[in-house]
């Protein structure tokens, strides 16, 4: 089911989510799905600190506050994350992200019920997430 959906009308240096009105006790898992214009790697980032992420060479990184990390290879590209509250919003979170990589992250003290905003920006300082940007998310039931 759509529950939100959003095409940016100007270039911005980041772009925020709004997580909060989401009822993460009614989803299996919620779906990110973005077709962002931009050049480079994007991070998704959250409210709150400390999380990390493994890609499919079992390579990790720990970072403040990254979800995920992944290149837009052309604009418009499609690239989809999946958030897995399983129906109980005290679960921490969990996010896959399937793109030119797969990477799984985790957040080690957020739970779905404390996640407000999730963030997409730039990797590199001066970039920005460029118009006609299409970002929408969806609820699924199993």
């Amino acid at each position: 089911q759509l529950l939100k959906s959003i095409t940016l009308s100007e270039d911005l240096p980041r772009f925020e989510i709004d997580m909060g009105d989401i009822n993460f006790n009614a989803w299996h898992a919620v779906v990110l799905r973005l077709e962002l214009i931009v050049e480079g790697s994007v991070l998704l980032c959250t409210n709150q600190t400390y999380s990390e992420f493994f890609n499919q060479f079992s390579v990790f990184e720990t970072t403040s506050d990254c979800l995920s990390q992944f290149p837009v290879q052309s604009a418009g590209q499609c690239h989809e994350i999946y958030l897995f509250p399983l129906c109980d919003q005290r679960r921490l979170i969990t996010a896959l992200t399937l793109s030119e990589t797969i990477l799984l992250g985790r957040n080690y003290a957020l739970t779905y019920q404390n996640l407000t905003t999730l963030i997409l920006s730039p990797k590199e300082s001066g970039q920005t997430i460029g118009h006609g940007s299409k970002i929408s998310v969806y609820g699924l039931h199993l």
